[in-house]
C-alpha cells in the first residue's frame, strides 16, 4: 500500500535529487491460547529527516482482527509537526490451545527528505 502523510508535502513536492529511501521492518507473533492483544509499533525515519510518502507490503496478516492502523508517526516542534515515520498496528488473535497462532508480518519502504529541503517547502503551505 503506497500512502502519502496527509496535509504535508509529499514527494512530488522536491527534486527527485532530494529523495532518499529508508526501510524498516515488523513481526507482531502471539502464541497459540495466548488470547487476543494489539500490537503496534512507531517505525522511525533516520534522524534529521522527514517522511513524505511511504510503501507498506504485507507479508503475513493470519488470525488478526479488524484492519490494520497504519499512518504517518508524527512528532511535534513548537507549533509544527512534522512526520518523523509511520506507526504500524494490529490486533493478533490467535486460536486456542492446540490451535493456530497468530502474526502480522511486513516492511515498509519510506521516502524521506532531509530537514533542511522539508522546512522551506513545508512551510509554504498548503499542500
Amino acid at each position: 500500500m503506497s500512502d502519502k502523510v496527509p496535509g504535508f508535502p509529499d514527494k512530488s513536492h522536491f527534486d527527485q535529487s532530494k529523495l532518499h529511501e529508508a526501510t524498516a521492518s515488523w513481526d507482531f507473533h502471539r502464541d497459540p491460547g495466548a488470547g487476543g492483544k494489539n500490537y503496534g509499533e512507531d517505525l522511525k525515519a533516520p534522524d534529521g529527516t522527514v517522511v513524505v510518502d511511504f510503501n507498506t507490503h504485507i507479508d503475513s496478516d493470519h488470525n488478526t482482527k479488524g484492519g490494520a492502523d497504519i499512518h504517518a508517526y508524527i512528532e511535534d516542534n513548537g507549533m509544527y509537526r512534522i512526520p518523523r515515520g509511520v506507526h504500524v498496528g494490529h490486533r493478533l488473535t490467535p486460536g486456542s490451545i492446540g490451535g493456530p497462532g497468530a502474526s502480522y508480518k511486513g516492511n515498509i519502504t519510506m521516502t524521506v527528505v532531509s530537514d533542511s529541503d522539508w522546512w522551506p517547502v513545508a512551510t509554504k503551505g498548503p499542500h
